[in-house]
This record gives structure tokens, C-alpha cells and sequence, in this order.
């Protein structure tokens, strides 16, 4: 007997009742485009993900997806159910969020999605402080390049988002920033740091590793190289902050990271920063976001303004 039909059996009518849980695990393939990076997002196997796929589409009595070489792209059918898939858990979590407000902060649930080099020294500190004065939310945390902030708050997904100088949005404000200056990072015995200053063309004089472009701080570097008439052509590109720091601190070359990203090794005399003369004279901002058409619950609002006030000291320092 299939699912389906344990469903009606159980609830004595003829239509089926429908997983959240199906729902949850097509729409994260839907937005991934793969089997694979839904089940490492959800930390859910494969197989379980691959079932419940199948069992919409018997349901439905469609395809759902085209299996390609390179992933999975929706149907047409596929398409119009991932609209409606992501109302229905947005419906969900809106839900949940106005019982929780009902109980005030004795419960909650809070997602935040961040870029990388602000876990250690800014999101981590805050939620640990959040924790201790309303231990009974929780919060999920999802590290993520800066487009995939931007997007995750887009599109739902995500309640508090902080992300590397992302371009305006009419959809998005912005709730607190500050400064977060770009520098040159090498290791201490490379040839540039002997330098007290750098500027963008002296970073072309060797191989340098940047971030990929769904990074805001690639973003601010390309434009920054254009109006310098610059051209790099990096060695290493990564999506991952660490590949970049282990290649600076192999010694080979240098990378261009916030000071923040790369605090922990300069204190281990792994790796040291220069300034770079374009960067001072606007630097670009951490920035604290969240979508104007989500409403945040009491738990959301309250992690807002600590991330706020925590902010406002990065902004003094």
C-alpha cells in the first residue's frame, strides 16, 4: 500500500494529506537545482529526498523535474507546484511565528543567513549573548556568499540576512552597518609587506587569489578595478573565505579580505594586511538586512536590535 493510500485509509476521505516535509524537500531541489546540495543543506540522504520527489510526482501523475547531466530544472508542471510550495511553508513558518509571539520570548525560532567572515568575531558573540537572555529560541544559521544572502531573503527563506555591500534593492532594508575597509593579505615574509600602502595595480605584480562572483567583496573589487582601469586575473577563485586565506598564508600570493576575515591569523603571525589606497577613501559597509515583505516575530525583531547595538560598536571601533 502506498503512501498515499495509508493517508486515506487514516484519515477516511478520499483526498491524500500532504507532507510538509515533501514539500520542504522539492522546493529545496527546485531552488538548488540538485539532489545532491539539497541533501547537504537539509542533511537529509539522498534517497529519502529522491523518494519523496517521486511520490509528488505519482501524486500529481507528472514529471516534475528533467534529470540533466548537470542537475535537475523544473517543468513546467514543476514549476507552477514550486510557487505554491513556497507560499505554503511560507504560510508555515508565519504560522509558527504568531503562536510563538503569542507566548512572547519563551519560545521562537529565528533564521539568520551571513557571509562568512562575520561568524567569529560578530555573529557568533551576538547569539551567544541572544541565547542568554532568551535561551528557549532557537536560531538557525546558514553561511552563505553575498548574492545567496540577498537571494535567501528574496525569497523568504531567511528572516535576518548580513551581507558585504549589496547593491540597493526596493525590497530589502537595511537595518544597521558599518565600515568593513578591504586590505591586501599576504603572509608576513612576502615581498608586498614591506609596504605600509598598496594600491590596486601594485596587486597585479603578483598572483592573487579573489573570491567568486556571488561574493560582495568581489563585486566591490571589480568596479573598484575598472575605475582603475585594472585587470586581474586571479590564480585562485573560490566561493570559500579559507581557500583564500590558505593560499596567502602559503606565501605564494596575496588575496583582498576584510580585516575581520583574517583577524585569527594575524594574531598567530600567520598572515598580516596592508591597506589599499582605493579602499580608503569610501569604504564599503557590512550591512544588516531583512526583507520589507516579511514580518518578523517577537524573536526576530528582539535579535535585530542586538545585532543593531552590537553594530553600533563596530561602527565606534
Amino acid at each position: 500500500m502506498s503512501i498515499f493510500a495509508q493517508d486515506r485509509c487514516r484519515n477516511g476521505i478520499g483526498e491524500p494529506t500532504m507532507s510538509l516535509t515533501r514539500f520542504r524537500y522539492f522546493e529545496k531541489v527546485a531552488r538548488y537545482g540538485s539532489i545532491r546540495e539539497a541533501s547537504e543543506r537539509l542533511h537529509v540522504a539522498t534517497s529519502a529526498i529522491s523518494r519523496q520527489i517521486a511520490q509528488l510526482e505519482e501524486e500529481f501523475s507528472v514529471s516534475l523535474f528533467e534529470r540533466q547531466t548537470r542537475g535537475m530544472k523544473l517543468t513546467a508542471a514543476g514549476e507552477i507546484l514550486f510557487e505554491h510550495a513556497r507560499a505554503i511553508l511560507s504560510h508555515r513558518d508565519q504560522a509558527r511565528s504568531g503562536i510563538d509571539d503569542l507566548l512572547g520570548l519563551r519560545r521562537g525560532h529565528v533564521k539568520v543567513w551571513s557571509i562568512e567572515g562575520m561568524i567569529k568575531d560578530f555573529i557568533s558573540p551576538t547569539l551567544a549573548l541572544f541565547h542568554q537572555k532568551y535561551p528557549a529560541v532557537t536560531a538557525d544559521v546558514v553561511v552563505a556568499s553575498s548574492d545567496e544572502v540577498l537571494a535567501a531573503l528574496l525569497e523568504d527563506e531567511a528572516d535576518i540576512g548580513i551581507t558585504f555591500d549589496p547593491p540597493r534593492n526596493s525590497r530589502i532594508t537595511v537595518a544597521a552597518q558599518f565600515p568593513a575597509p578591504l586590505f591586501a593579505v599576504m603572509s608576513p615574509g612576502h615581498v608586498a609587506a614591506t609596504h605600509q600602502l598598496l594600491t590596486l595595480p601594485d596587486l597585479t605584480r603578483w598572483p592573487i587569489a579573489l573570491p567568486d562572483s556571488s561574493f560582495g567583496i568581489r563585486h566591490v573589487v571589480d568596479t573598484a578595478a575598472r575605475a582603475s582601469d585594472v585587470e586581474f586575473r586571479p590564480s585562485v577563485v573560490s566561493n570559500s573565505i579559507e581557500a583564500l586565506r590558505g593560499f596567502a598564508r602559503a606565501g605564494s600570493g596575496t588575496t583582498i579580505l576584510t580585516q575581520a576575515s583574517v583577524e585569527e591569523d594575524i594574531e598567530r603571525g600567520m598572515l598580516t594586511t596592508i591597506p589599499i589606497s582605493e579602499f580608503l577613501i569610501r569604504a564599503p559597509a557590512v550591512k544588516i538586512c531583512r526583507s520589507k515583505d516579511r514580518e518578523l516575530s517577537n524573536a526576530g525583531l528582539e535579535l535585530a536590535a542586538i545585532l543593531k547595538q552590537q553594530a553600533a560598536r563596530y561602527q565606534r571601533s
